[in-house]
């Protein structure tokens, strides 16, 4: 996971603020997820990430364009 991450980091735009949403449906979905949100949080400033068990709280995170 901790790979994962740090490549997709390499391939962020970063003048472009990006959100993404991980919609999960078991616990360990859950947890590789919030593993993944983790490591892409240290020092990034323009991707948000979160994890969501709901489709519908997933879309409401993404479609408010704070």
């Amino acid at each position: 996971v901790k790979n994962i991450s740090r490549i997709a980091s390499q391939n962020d735009l970063s003048e472009t603020h990006t959100k993404l949403a991980f919609i999960v449906s078991s616990k360990l979905a859950f947890g590789l997820a919030r593993m993944y949100e983790t490591y892409r949080s240290f020092g990034q400033k323009n991707k948000e990430i979160r994890v969501f068990k709901k489709k519908e709280d997933a879309l409401e995170w993404i479609l408010n364009m704070r």
